[in-house]
């Protein structure tokens, strides 16, 4: 991955966005169960994959912005996972250098097949970005 941050920038490409499935999966309190009861500590793999993430964002050149989309489905108008963000707040959100997060939420914790909210966040140092509603 650190390979292809670079190809892109090399390519011309400044701005990078990252779509991301599994923090939603990590979310979902009946998929947590389901991992708990095949031996799997989903905390210890989030921490690994932001340990991962932030191996690959050290490549990231200083003129560079790269943000992630934490994506809860939508493919047909369905969705594989609800709850809230609390059980990855302070792992991703703390400890993952990305510049943005895109962060797919509803009223109920799902998607909706009839209407998304997108909740933006950027560090100060990074571009301003605005909430949307699509």
């Amino acid at each position: 991955y650190r390979d292809a941050v670079r190809a892109f920038y090399d390519l011309g490409c400044r701005y990078l966005q990252f779509d991301d499935t599994s923090w939603g999966e990590f979310c979902d309190p009946a998929k947590r169960e389901a991992y708990a009861a095949e031996g799997i500590d989903v905390d210890q793999v989030a921490k690994n994959y932001v340990d991962a993430i932030n191996r690959i964002l050290e490549a990231k050149p200083e003129d560079m912005t790269i943000t992630t989309h934490i994506c809860r489905g939508n493919f047909r108008s369905t969705w594989f996972s609800s709850g809230g963000y609390e059980p990855v707040a302070e792992v991703l959100f703390g400890g993952a250098n990305y510049d943005g997060f895109f962060l797919a939420i509803s009223p109920r914790w799902r998607i909706s097949a009839t209407r998304r909210w997108y909740w933006a966040w950027s560090r100060p140092s990074s571009p301003s970005w605005k909430t949307r509603t699509t």
